[in-house]
């Protein structure tokens, strides 16, 4: 079949599907958007799937988007300078230094990952715009593509529909750290609108450290019967000065120093236009995403980012089954110039994502369901070099037919006790700048990374406020792929296993006191090849989170965090050949309250003042091979918001 009517032809099977799919179902007040890419009861949520609410983000003692996800079990933020959640980066299966390569991070069900090794810029979403996150643990390939390798985040955004209440802050706090937020909605009838505007800027806590942030979104909508449709903007601009990181006598003499000269930043300049409708029956997105970035560290580079997506899907119930198709449209275009002085390279390069998806959910039983999925995406890459020396040009292009599947088995025994077990296939292809090189222009067309799970979880609900999670998983990946710092490349790793179990507690201990805690164990290894039996870098093997908020009185709240992240590789060390990263345990404490119309919140990071550093790398060609990018000391920070 000739490459360019495979789309076409998926088309036409998607556009036959929508017309058999045409039965809206009914749908409870309380939803969730991801498991299924259609709303759904919270009460029928598979056991892997966690949702935070607003009153959860609230009791978190979270100040940004970032600090929330590192308190859930499964997650690993990896924090590059640990304020703000500037360049923080999200690891789900223990994948290292490739962690945001391999999670997908969704905003309103759009996906956040660009086709470039930046990932989801989470700095940029202000935490007091968001109404829930939602979180699937394992694969999510069948439904979602590219990405969903170790699990899905969906970070739902605030309705004008929701509420009109609308609200103003600001935040002062340590290293010259000021914040003003803004949030105004409203809904007359069947419309609502919502604007929000984030300022953000610090020094930093390190020399050379700073940034400056901002954010602009909107959306208006509509409801009309069952179905909800509207338009959603966004931009956003960040600013980053570049500290560098510091090796081991650095690191231990002064954390706060920088390696760089001063000079050294990176800036990025986004904005994105999307149409929506989400309906019971019908649902589907039409979006323009483009960024634009600079950098200068070692030379300079320029690179500019435009992504076109069309994602509609479908739903129909038939008897006992359920059925869910969709295709997913992208064209990305990336063009890029990377000025090292004795090279000059600029590049070209279009990526083409075709994708139809299936998945049909059967009722065996009130208390039995079966999922079967499956995914066909066809990925079309086509890259041009230009050496600005010599003139010469190289180009190069494949295109690769990439296949998912899942098979779930969904029990629920009794009131209390829930379960699941699967067998699922995922895929990720390389991003663009992962096959051309910034620093020589070369061009390697690595292979798509395939890999096999098998999952299992349960969730008891002890009592009607106690509840345990289980939740246990295994990755077998081919052709993983990773960044070798030696030959400054992306390459195609030798076979890795990645296992993962992560326990959960939640319970409300008074009617006063609620307590939320969490261990994460991660086993990630290769199999065979030169590093076999080698831990992967970057990948701690236990996290463990607690979480206490406790009402003082009405209204006022106090809230107590722990973190703890345990020993890990430096990142690039495959062989396993130096010795590992300290662990460290990060509490935080909050006193949050409101009296009237004004809102107020008092926040300690680092508690106890503990020296930590989430990323560090190690060189083997140093005189001093570990590098560290260090956490902040301790800081403060007072949020006033004014409602109304």
């Amino acid at each position: 079949m000739p490459v360019r009517s495979r789309p076409i032809q998926w088309g036409l099977a998607a556009v036959s599907l929508f017309n058999v799919l045409s039965i809206a179902q009914a749908q409870d007040a309380e939803v969730f958007i991801t498991a299924q890419r259609f709303a759904a009861s919270i009460d029928t949520a598979p056991v892997n799937v966690t949702v935070l609410s607003e009153n959860d983000i609230a009791k978190s003692g979270a100040s940004n988007v970032a600090q929330l996800l590192s308190t859930e079990a499964g997650i690993h933020v990896r924090d590059l300078f640990g304020v703000g959640g500037a360049k923080a980066s999200v690891d789900m299966g223990g994948f290292g230094a490739t962690g945001s390569q391999n999670a997908l991070i969704l905003l309103n069900g759009r996906r956040l990952n660009d086709v470039d090794v930046s990932g989801a810029n989470l700095s940029l979403i202000a935490l007091n715009n968001v109404a829930r996150v939602e979180i699937i643990h394992g694969s999510g390939t069948v439904l979602y593509g590219d990405n969903a390798v170790g699990g899905v985040i969906n970070i739902v955004t605030k309705s004008g529909l929701d509420s009109s209440a609308s609200s103003a802050s600001i935040t002062a706090g340590s290293f010259n750290t000021l914040r003003g937020e803004l949030l105004a909605r409203g809904k007359r009838g069947d419309d609502g609108w919502l604007v929000s505007a984030d300022l953000h800027g610090s020094d930093g806590y390190r020399d050379n450290s700073g940034f400056e942030n901002g954010a602009l979104a909107g959306e208006w909508t509509r409801l009309n019967g069952e179905n909800l449709w509207g338009a959603r903007f966004d931009a956003g601009k960040e600013d980053l000065e570049l500290p560098g990181a510091l090796n081991e006598p650095e690191y231990e003499t002064d954390p706060t120093t920088s390696s760089t000269s001063g000079i050294e930043h990176a800036n990025q300049d986004q904005f994105s236009v999307e149409g929506f409708l989400n309906g019971p029956m019908v649902a589907g997105e039409l979006a323009y995403r483009q960024k634009d970035q600079h950098a200068k560290l070692f030379g300079t580079t320029d690179a500019t980012l435009k992504t076109l997506s069309f994602t509609p899907r479908a739903r129909r119930t038939y008897g006992k089954h359920q059925l869910i198709a969709g295709i997913d449209l992208y064209r990305s275009e990336l063009e890029t110039k990377a000025d090292f002085t004795t090279s000059i390279n600029t590049s070209a390069a279009d990526r083409d994502s075709y994708g139809l998806y299936l998945s049909d959910t059967v009722s065996l039983s009130p208390n039995i369901q079966v999922q079967l999925g499956w995914r066909s995406q066809r990925v079309s890459l086509d890259v041009r070099n230009r050496d600005e020396l010599t003139g010469t040009v190289t180009p190069s292009n494949r295109a690769d037919d990439l296949e998912g599947w899942d098979v779930t088995l969904n029990f629920t025994p009794n009131k209390q006790l829930s379960g699941y077990v699967r067998a699922a296939r995922s895929f990720r292809a390389p991003v663009l700048d992962e096959i051309w090189s910034y620093f020589g222009g070369a061009i390697t067309l690595i292979d798509p990374q395939k890999g096999d799970h098998w999952e299992a979880g349960a969730r008891y609900n002890w009592t009607a406020t106690t509840t345990f999670d289980l939740t246990l998983a295994r990755i077998d990946n081919e052709r993983e792929i990773g960044f070798d710092l030696d030959t400054f490349s992306n390459v195609n790793l030798d076979p890795t296993r990645h296992d993962n179990a992560r326990l959960g507690l939640t319970t409300q201990v008074t009617d006063r006191t609620r307590v939320r805690a969490s261990y994460s164990y991660q086993d990630a290894t290769f199999r065979s090849g030169t590093y076999a039996g080698k831990a992967v870098p970057e990948v701690p093997e236990s996290r463990a989170a607690l979480n206490i908020d406790h009402t003082l009185q009405d209204k006022w709240v106090a809230i107590f965090g722990v973190n703890y992240v345990g020993k890990r590789h430096f990142g690039n060390d495959f062989a396993n050949v130096g010795k590992q990263m300290s662990d460290y345990t990060w509490v935080t404490a909050a006193l949050d309250g409101q009296e009237g119309p004004w809102h107020m919140r008092l926040s300690i990071d680092n508690l106890f003042d503990e020296d930590a550093a989430d990323q560090g790398f190690y060189n083997s060609f140093a005189a001093n091979p570990y590098y560290y990018y260090p956490l902040p000391e301790r800081s403060y920070a007072l949020r006033v918001t004014r409602d109304w």
